[in-house]
């Protein structure tokens, strides 16, 4: 049975220990499968005197509801997306740009150093066990697009207000709803497609309505944060927060490198096997056209964070050359 003690530093003598750790997605997706490598890892590295009782798939806290519920004492642990309340995780939200990352990997290590250097204040209180992303997001239709202009009028499930606005200067109509609703959406003509990662092709079952995806990576899909309170993990034994830290860029770069390699690549030979899906590349003449229109949603974003509690020309100049560096 799970516990939720709620102590400071002066229960930092607790040997055996048990934490509840929430997640809202399935096992079976790639910040699933790291939730459940944390928990065996942890269990195998503190010879049980650690262990973990995972409520995934929503099963304790659904999306959006998890950062509070360790907040609150439900849950120990918790894994959210910033990436889907970009009011409440403004400096989160740069990973949400179209910034040309290339895939999970380098992702995953932007957003890791990021938080790290600048300690943003939407994680105060929070003691932060992993940072990692999903791959970038790509148009997934129903009906092929090759053109900017052919988005225009197309209901998208979109999520997060940065690539809402960047399909809004597209001329396509964002959709709000969770991705687990999209596969009806689909069918009932509800919608026209979505922007997201590619792994939801087989994930959530969208290859069976999704004909097409435009191999023009937009920002990223998602981004993933797991957290405890610091009172919470400050109650743990050394031994147990030594390894709680160690775990941190290892489980960084176990669920990219899952995401980039299981996820991704056997969703994308899968739905391509199974359901004939097609790769639409862009011309010539449209790359930039595309190209000009990601790069108003940044300006957007700059203007839209020039009071924010952080430097956004600074966070979005460090974005860039993490980007750089570890796509080299």
């Amino acid at each position: 049975m799970g516990c939720s003690v709620s102590g400071g530093a002066d229960q930092g003598n607790e040997e055996s220990v048990t934490l509840k750790y929430a997640f809202y997605a399935p096992a079976g997706t790639h910040a699933g499968q790291q939730a459940e490598k944390w928990a065996e890892e942890l269990d195998d590295r503190t010879s049980g005197n650690a262990t973990v009782e995972l409520f995934l798939g929503g099963t304790l806290l659904g999306a959006n509801d998890i950062f509070d519920g360790v907040k609150n004492g439900l849950v120990d642990v918790g894994l959210d997306s910033p990436h889907n309340d970009e009011g409440r995780f403004p400096f989160t939200s740069v990973m949400a740009l179209p910034l040309d990352i290339p895939d999970t990997v380098v992702g995953s290590a932007v957003l890791y150093d990021l938080i790290e250097e600048f300690e943003p204040a939407e994680y105060e209180g929070f003691h932060i066990i992993t940072a990692f992303t999903a791959e970038p997001a790509f148009v997934q239709t129903i009906d092929k697009v090759e053109t900017a202009e052919d988005l225009a009028g197309m209901q998208l499930r979109v999520n997060g207000a940065t690539n809402v606005a960047l399909m809004e200067g597209f001329g396509a109509v964002p959709v709000g709803m969770p991705i687990t609703e999209v596969a009806q959406a689909l069918q009932t003509n509800v919608v026209d497609g979505y922007v997201s990662s590619r792994d939801v092709l087989r994930d959530f079952g969208l290859a069976e309505a999704i004909n097409y995806y435009v191999d023009y990576p937009v920002g990223l899909a998602g981004t993933f944060v797991a957290v405890m309170t610091e009172d919470r993990y400050a109650a743990l034994s050394d031994d147990v927060k030594a390894t709680i830290d160690e775990l941190k860029p290892e489980m960084r770069d176990f669920a990219a490198k899952y995401q980039d390699t299981q996820s991704v690549g056997q969703a994308l030979k899968w739905s391509v096997d199974e359901y004939g899906l097609e790769t639409i590349e862009l011309s010539e003449s449209q790359v930039p056209i595309w190209d000009k229109k990601a790069e108003a949603a940044v300006t957007s974003w700059l203007s839209a964070h020039a009071d924010a509690d952080f430097d956004a020309q600074a966070v979005l100049e460090r974005a860039r050359e993490l980007i750089a560096q570890y796509s080299n």
